[in-house]
């Protein structure tokens, strides 16, 4: 599992970031992963994962997310830890499975998503595997 801190952080997250206008979240996830770890993917590499919303304070503003995740067979190789984004300082780090119990992570449940199988994941979330509401 790949995660990143960003800055001085005390938590980390998964590599992503926000929908554009007109953007799907598979051809956003597509740029993200070249964006923030200069990889190329393609459509028929991701498979979905999971889709939550969340809420948070940020600097005083309430912020509703919408979390989609997808999974992304890369090579350790194919990342570049020291690679910048628009030149921000941040740590990339893989992770097994079996570490991230204790990792913190943000969203607050991400470690649930990401250690459970996946048939679990569907039945936490109401979601069938065609994603609609049970």
């Amino acid at each position: 599992m790949l995660l990143v801190r960003e800055g001085d952080d005390p938590y980390w997250i998964l590599p992503g970031g926000q929908l554009e206008e007109d953007e799907t979240f598979m051809v956003a996830s597509i740029r993200e992963v070249r964006e923030e770890l200069n990889v190329t993917a393609r459509a028929e590499d991701l498979q979905f994962r999971f889709c939550f919303e969340n809420y948070f304070e940020l600097s005083g503003n309430q912020i509703h997310e919408i979390c989609v995740g997808f999974d992304l067979k890369i090579k350790t190789s194919d990342v570049d830890l020291q690679f910048l984004e628009f030149g921000r300082p941040r740590q990339i780090c893989w992770w097994n499975a079996d570490e991230l119990t204790n990792v913190q992570m943000m969203p607050l449940g991400l470690h649930h998503l990401l250690i459970n199988p996946m048939v679990e994941r569907y039945k936490v979330f109401g979601l069938n595997m065609m994603g609609s509401h049970d």
